[in-house]
């Protein structure tokens, strides 16, 4: 992983059991510059999941695009996009935004429940570049309705992680799709929604400074005080 260089935030924003900030408190403060950013799924395998659930006969990269379409039919003030190109730069503060499976979490272990991290890089309060990193050590199926002990949902875990890349943090309302647990929630909700527009509403454009880049540590989940997590319980 390249440390050489400053980053005003990065968020590694995994699925994690303890409870955080609302989206807006937690003060993320950062956004993209436009309304709309575009995240490249040719890294993702080009099947999808065996076994006999539902939606594992789509693909992981359709699957990817309907998680973020899932956030355009919510709300009309940022669009997300995807593509089926393959990327560059994944966690790397240059290239482009990026989906995929990982043994690691940007070059470091993941947390023993972690089932995804986004990692952003930013410059002052404008997001350059994010990339969206699934544990290719879980297993993962895609459906929706009640939350299963296994395997993991791919299509949940790509729309909770979705909300972070356009800058969300973890909410405290336990039925809202940005709470830090994987839960029953699998499209967007009104307090999801809402946090959304307050960060472009009300984060002013600032795009100066250097770019750098802060690795925070994926061990322990009581007081550790991520911006933005996702574990499953268990």
């Amino acid at each position: 992983m390249i440390l050489s260089l400053r980053m005003l935030s990065i968020f590694l924003l995994l699925l994690i059991l303890a409870p955080f900030q609302s989206a807006f408190s937690e003060a993320l403060g950062t956004k993209w510059p436009g309304t709309s950013a575009t995240f490249l799924t040719g890294n993702l395998p080009a099947g999808g999941p065996s076994g006999s659930l539902p939606g594992n006969t789509e693909t992981w990269r359709a699957t990817a695009s309907e998680a973020a379409n899932r956030w355009n039919n919510a709300q009309n003030i940022f669009t997300l996009a995807t593509s089926n190109t393959v990327g560059s730069g994944i966690c790397e503060s240059s290239g482009n935004n990026n989906m995929s499976f990982s043994t690691t979490a940007c070059d470091d272990l993941f947390g023993t429940n972690t089932l995804a991290i986004t990692a952003a890089w930013s410059r002052g309060t404008t997001i350059v570049k994010a990339d969206i990193i699934f544990n290719i050590n879980k297993t993962w199926g895609i459906y929706d309705g009640s939350i299963r002990f296994f395997p993991e949902d791919f299509r949940r875990v790509a729309t909770h992680e979705f909300g972070h890349a356009m800058g969300l943090a973890h909410t405290t309302t336990s039925s809202a799709l940005m709470f830090a647990t994987a839960s029953n929630t699998y499209l967007p909700t009104s307090d999801d929604v809402e946090s959304l527009e307050s960060i472009y509403t009300e984060v002013k454009d600032d795009s100066s400074g250097s770019i750098s880049f802060l690795l925070l540590s994926l061990i322990g989940i009581g007081g550790l005080r991520l911006l933005g997590a996702h574990k499953k319980a268990g």
